[in-house]
């Protein structure tokens, strides 16, 4: 399935619950509560409609293409507080490490110990310098 373009109307059927559990972090054993994550990144077209400004973004990308050059400060003060106004009642954060890492891992039913979240062949799973061709993004990852 190829991602959609991330936006206000289709963000709450794209939140996941991944339910807690407890992961190894370099021997270090962490309990994680029951935590809610976006299958997808924000995208331009998300953050144009909560913040109303793409100018940071590079010319020539598009509205399906992951937001890029935002700082922490620019999420915590401009797009966090949009986001709550917009759906009242959720708690929005960014992921903690250790989340981001057991949802990539597959959370509390990991299918595999693979390699990468999701498979052992990278450019099935991944959008890097090998793969890229120099784009930011590629439609489908």
């Amino acid at each position: 399935m190829l991602n959609p373009i991330l936006n206000l109307k289709n963000l709450e059927e794209n939140m996941i619950i991944v339910e807690g559990g407890i992961m190894e972090i370099q021997k270090v054993r962490i309990e994680l509560t029951d935590f809610m994550i976006c299958r997808f990144p924000v995208s331009q077209q998300l953050w144009l409609e909560l913040i109303g400004d793409i100018s940071s973004q590079p010319s020539g990308t598009n509205p399906g293409m992951p937001v890029v050059n935002v700082s922490w400060s620019d999420i915590h003060s401009k797009f966090f507080p949009a986001i709550r106004t917009k759906f009242q009642g959720l708690s929005w954060c960014l992921p903690t490490e250790a989340q981001w890492e057991y949802a990539a891992r597959g959370g509390r039913y990991p299918l595999r110990n693979f390699i990468y979240a999701g498979s052992d062949e990278i450019d099935e799973v991944s959008w890097y310098e090998g793969n890229s061709f120099q784009e930011l993004y590629q439609p489908g990852f």
